[in-house]
C-alpha cells in the first residue's frame, strides 16, 4: 500500500502537480494551488491536522467530497461496483448499440507510441467538438502527460480501434481498488460506430473481473461542470450517480480577502475569458463553487 501511495505521489510530481500524501490519500494540485484527494469515492472527513498539512504544503484551496447536508455545493460522483457488470447492466437500447459497436471495433490497451502517433489527433478533435481551446501549449501539455504515464505503473490507456485506426481511448488510473476513468477522447468521423460505448462497456466489464478492483469511477464532477448529455451517457452505461456535497475551503491567510469580495472579483474576471482560456474556465468553476456553497444541501446554480 505504501508503494502504491509513493507511486501515485511520484506520478503527480512527474506531471508537475505536486502530490501530498496524507494517511490513505494523496492530494494533488493541477494548478492554482487547488488540491483534491485520491481516493475520491464518497463523503469524507478532513482532520484539522491534515488540513494544516495541506496549508503548510502550499495549498490555497482544497476541494473534497462531503455529506450533502454539510456546507457545500450540490455535486455527485459516478461509479459502478457490480462485479457481474454486463449487458444486463445497461438499458435495452444501449445493449443494441454496444452489440453493433463490438462487431466493428476491438478494445485493448494502447501503447504509448500509438497514443503519440494517433492520440493527439483525437484529443484535438474532442477539444474542438467541446468548444475548448487547443493550441501548441495544449499539445505540449498532453505530450508531457503521456511522458508521465509511461513512467508510472498506475496509469494506462485503453482504446477502441476500427481496423487499425484508433477511434477512442481513455486514460485510466488504478489506486486502492478503484479504477478512475481520468480522460476520454474520440474521433468525430468514427463516432458512427459507437466506439465510446464499446470502449466504456469493455473497459468496465474487464476491470471489474480483476480481483484487485472493487469499482470503476469517473470521480467527482469537473469543477467547470459536466454537460448533461455526458451525465446521461454515464447513466446509460450502468453508472450510479451518488449525490455528495462538494466543499471548497480557502487557506486562512487568503480567506479574509476572498470573503471581502476578492472571490467575486476573480470569478467575474475569469468568466469574461472562459471562451478563450481553459484556465479561466477552471478558475471560474472554482470560484463559483466556493461562492455558492450552502448549508443543508440548498440548491445553488453556478453562474454560466
Amino acid at each position: 500500500m505504501q508503494d502504491e501511495r509513493a507511486a501515485l505521489t511520484q506520478y503527480y510530481e512527474d506531471l508537475g502537480w505536486h502530490g501530498v500524501p496524507l494517511g490513505d490519500r494523496v492530494w494533488h494540485s493541477s494548478g492554482y494551488r487547488s488540491y483534491i484527494p485520491l481516493p475520491c469515492q464518497g463523503p469524507m472527513e478532513l482532520s484539522e491536522e491534515d488540513r494544516q498539512s495541506l496549508w503548510h504544503a502550499g495549498a490555497w484551496f482544497i476541494r473534497y467530497p462531503v455529506a450533502p447536508d454539510r456546507q457545500s455545493y450540490p455535486s455527485y460522483i459516478f461509479f459502478v461496483d457490480d462485479q457481474d457488470y454486463g449487458f444486463g447492466s445497461v438499458p435495452t437500447k444501449m445493449r443494441t448499440k454496444i452489440r453493433r459497436a463490438l462487431k466493428e471495433t476491438r478494445v485493448e490497451r494502447v501503447p504509448g507510441d500509438v497514443i503519440r502517433q494517433q492520440g493527439m489527433e483525437l484529443i484535438s478533435d474532442t477539444y474542438d467538438r467541446q468548444g475548448r481551446v487547443f493550441n501548441d501549449r495544449t499539445l505540449a501539455g498532453w505530450r508531457h502527460y503521456c511522458d508521465a504515464v509511461e513512467r508510472t505503473p498506475l496509469v494506462e490507456a485503453i482504446g477502441a480501434f476500427v481496423g487499425n485506426e484508433l477511434a477512442a481511448f481513455s486514460f485510466i488510473l488504478r489506486f486502492r481498488g478503484t479504477v478512475y476513468i481520468e480522460h476520454s477522447f474520440n474521433r468525430r468521423d468514427l463516432l458512427k460506430y459507437h466506439v465510446t460505448n464499446a470502449l466504456v462497456f469493455v473497459l468496465v466489464s474487464e476491470e471489474l473481473k480483476r480481483e484487485d478492483v472493487t469499482g470503476v469511477s469517473f470521480g467527482m464532477r469537473a469543477v467547470m461542470g459536466d454537460a448533461e448529455s455526458l451525465n446521461q451517457f454515464k447513466k446509460s452505461m450502468g453508472f450510479t450517480q451518488m449525490p455528495i456535497g462538494e466543499r471548497v475551503e480557502v487557506n486562512p491567510r487568503l480567506k479574509p480577502f476572498m470573503d471581502a469580495g476578492l472571490a467575486g472579483f476573480i470569478d467575474f474576471c475569469a468568466r469574461l475569458n472562459t471562451a478563450r482560456s481553459e484556465r479561466a474556465k477552471y478558475v471560474h468553476g472554482l470560484m463559483s463553487t466556493y461562492l455558492n456553497q450552502s448549508d443543508h444541501g440548498r440548491q445553488c446554480q453556478v453562474n454560466e
